[in-house]
């Protein structure tokens, strides 16, 4: 697949390239031209077919470089790739910096050419495209706004009355925070007025696990507000909550509720560390959804070099399972790494909580074979490390 050097400019720009690759041994070469083997050979070749329709020093160069190392150096069909903006390059729709990461990192069989070797993106990229695990990563694409590490963060699902679980075709999301002391919450739903509660009077009571029971009702007016809410606490304030938000008038008799999970997201310097600690930190999550709590979820965040995701969810009445990248605190869904049961839809979610205790908040809408729309909030806890 070389490609044909119609211009001396090319071939100039060609010539400094290969003369960087033979002075620095190629694995060195900071040039940004994405020029492969099969270029040099075509190079020479037209050389040894019309000395006049290459400058010689091109075609010397090229031949020099090509035998800087032996049977190890450019890979037979594909360019190098060098520093450089690869996502504006050729093959841009499969480089390791515009697409990743991948669920899973395999070593690359046989041995790795000299050329690769500062450049570990390369193998990520070929196991990514074998695997077919390739997700976006530069930027992820959020259904909902993200979380900002360190700050309130949560997600809720919205129906209209009180009775905070309805048909999923009618049931909506927003992000969701609450107050730490507890005397508050908002839901915040794109396109639609904020929802702030009138202040709460919060009661905490004890429970059989590892959770108090939060009840707080607050009146303003005409409008009534309420939380009913499994939460853990550090001290007074609240670390995550899960479960019953409501908001309405009285005199107008308009209401909305819904479920959500809510918290404090990650810090970046927690995401720091369990990035860099050895090969990174696995975090495992599980515990019941809030709309349909006979929905168990697992989900396993990966923090790393290449951080990523999965999650499971099992109910009486269906399974499935997602994965896909994290960036920060948040993470969201691949297509590709759906089930094959899941027609459509997406997993939105995100770390809260201290590195040494952490939780995770989550959406789910998805529409699966047999099973129909699924629209869900999660509050899961870690499982011990």
């Amino acid at each position: 697949m070389g490609r044909q050097f119609n211009s001396y400019g090319v071939l100039l720009a060609a010539f400094a390239f290969v003369l960087a690759l033979f002075w620095q041994q190629a694995a060195q070469a900071q040039g940004a031209i994405d020029v492969s083997g099969q270029d040099c050979v075509s190079i020479v070749a037209a050389y040894e077919a019309d000395a006049k329709a290459v400058p010689r020093e091109v075609a010397e160069a090229c031949k020099q470089a090509l035998n800087v190392s032996p049977g190890a150096g450019f890979p037979a069909e594909e360019p190098v790739q060098l520093a450089g903006d690869p996502c504006t390059e050729a093959g841009a729709a499969s480089s390791a910096f515009c697409w990743g990461p991948w669920s899973a990192i395999a070593p690359a069989a046989g041995p790795v050419p000299d050329l690769a070797l500062n450049n570990p993106e390369r193998e990520l990229e070929e196991n990514c495209v074998n695997q077919g695990t390739c997700v976006a990563t530069e930027e992820l694409v959020l259904p909902l706004a993200g979380c900002e590490p360190g700050l309130p963060c949560g997600f809720a699902t919205v129906i209209d009355g009180v009775a905070s679980v309805g048909n999923p075709e009618t049931t909506s999301f927003a992000r969701a925070e609450v107050a730490p002391d507890g005397s508050g919450f908002t839901i915040v739903q794109e396109g639609q007025p904020v929802i702030n509660s009138t202040p709460l009077v919060p009661r905490y009571l004890p429970r059989t696990d590892e959770f108090e029971t939060l009840r707080a009702v607050g009146a303003e007016g005409d409008q009534r507000s309420r939380l009913v809410n499994r939460v853990l606490r550090q001290g007074d304030e609240i670390q995550v909550a899960a479960d019953v938000w409501g908001d309405g008038n009285v005199a107008s008799g308009a209401a909305l509720s819904g479920m959500l999970a809510a918290g404090t997201a990650i810090s970046q310097a927690d995401i720091d560390t369990l990035s860099n600690t050895g090969a990174g930190t696995t975090l495992q999550f599980s515990g019941p959804m809030s709309v349909d709590n006979a929905t168990i979820a697992n989900i396993s965040v990966a923090y790393g070099a290449s951080s990523l995701w999965t999650g499971s969810w099992e109910n009486p009445a269906y399974s499935f399972s997602a994965g896909g990248a994290v960036r920060g605190a948040d993470f969201v869904s691949s297509a590709q790494q759906f089930s094959d049961n899941v027609q459509s839809g997406f997993v939105q979610g995100a770390v809260l909580g201290p590195a040494n205790d952490p939780s995770v908040a989550h959406i789910v809408e998805v529409t699966l074979d047999n099973a129909g729309l699924v629209r869900d909030v999660g509050l899961l806890r870690e499982v011990a490390r």
